[in-house]
């Protein structure tokens, strides 16, 4: 848009923060050579409005070498890449997209109010705002990325009252669902250690609280096991904690459909966690093979709808499943197979 402007005689109308480089065409020689000297004498610890009008003196190098990037046409992917990532591990379409959010984030706080993560905590740093604070002062090379800021990224709880309240429109839940697996398999930090009890239970019996696998369908009312279907175009979909902590539940649930006249099937023991609690874990890998081991076994019961008081249509969507040639045909037609909705059990 600047090259186009100055195609036409125009120019930029101030300077700020991100235009320094024009401030001489802004404000001609001498009154910027005015403007240096004046900052030398009353500020000379460049402590008012560090950055700004003048470049250098606090103007970060990498916003400078990014706006020049910009007005050249060149993708700012090798340099957010660059930064963001202490390996080489970084994708370099989320490398971008967090770099252009950081820096387009306006710092306003709807998002703190909101946020559930700052409720909890009380910290600032737990929020969307802080969190976008953080990789800024990261990108400027200020700050480093260790296990703790890690857990502060993946404690999001996904409730997703962020992304309404931006003033920007940043999609900030998904960007930080994305995160997780960067950082935990690809940058090879340590997940929550509940997830991995979790992780490794659903290794073993397709469930994440320990249970025996041949234990899942126990809960079913004996009352209405004649009426569940082998195949029907709704199923219901118990999830772990309905199948082994609160039982009551997923009963009541059964009993509802059973009376509401409602042809449904139920999967059984062959029904494997949603999957949610390793996406959140950051565990992407384990979560698709439990997408993939559940929607073949959704396709074969005839699924069309589900009923479910676990969380899967909310948070296993298009951007948690990826979008590959052996599973992107079903991605769109399975996913009332896999969505159920709630918070991570």
């Amino acid at each position: 848009m600047m090259d186009i402007s100055k195609k036409y005689g125009g120019r930029a109308y101030s300077v700020g923060l991100y235009f320094t480089d024009e401030a001489a065409e802004a404000f001609g020689p001498e009154r910027l050579a005015k403007l240096r000297q004046a900052k030398a004498e009353l500020d000379p610890k460049n402590v008012f409005n560090p950055g700004k009008l003048l470049a250098g003196g606090g103007n970060p190098a990498l916003l400078r070498v990014a706006m020049k990037a910009a007005r050249a046409g060149q993708s700012l992917v090798p340099l957010a890449e660059k930064m963001l990532s202490d390996r080489p591990h970084m994708k370099r379409r989320l490398a971008e997209r967090l770099t252009s959010a950081a820096f387009a984030c306006a710092g306003c706080g709807y998002c703190v109010d909101v946020c559930t993560q700052h409720f909890g905590t009380g910290w600032e740093s737990g929020s969307p705002r802080g969190k976008f604070a953080f990789l800024r002062q990261y990108l400027r090379g200020r700050a480093q990325l260790d296990q703790g800021m890690v857990y502060n990224f993946l404690m999001c709880t996904t409730c997703k009252k962020c992304d309404p309240v931006c003033m920007v429109h940043l999609p900030v839940q998904e960007m930080w669902d994305e995160f997780r697996p960067v950082l935990i398999q690809d940058m090879e930090f340590a997940t929550f250690p509940a997830f991995e009890m979790m992780s490794a239970s659903l290794k073993l019996d397709l469930n994440i609280w320990a249970a025996r696998r041949s234990e899942r369908d126990a809960w079913v009312p004996a009352e209405v096991r004649p009426y569940i279907k082998e195949k029907a175009p709704v199923a219901y979909w118990a999830g772990c904690t309905a199948s082994f902590i609160e039982s009551d539940i997923a009963e009541n649930a059964v009993r509802i459909l059973k009376d509401g006249g409602v042809e449904f099937t139920y999967l059984g023991k062959d029904e494997a966690c949603c999957g949610i609690p390793m996406a959140m874990a950051g565990l992407q890998d384990q979560f698709e093979g439990v997408v993939r081991h559940n929607l073949p076994r959704c396709r074969s019961a005839g699924l069309r709808r589900s009923s479910s008081p676990a969380r899967v249509a909310g948070s296993v969507g298009p951007t948690s499943i990826p979008r590959s040639p052996r599973n992107s045909a079903s991605t769109t037609s399975s996913r009332s197979a896999t969505s159920p909705k709630s918070p991570p059990t």
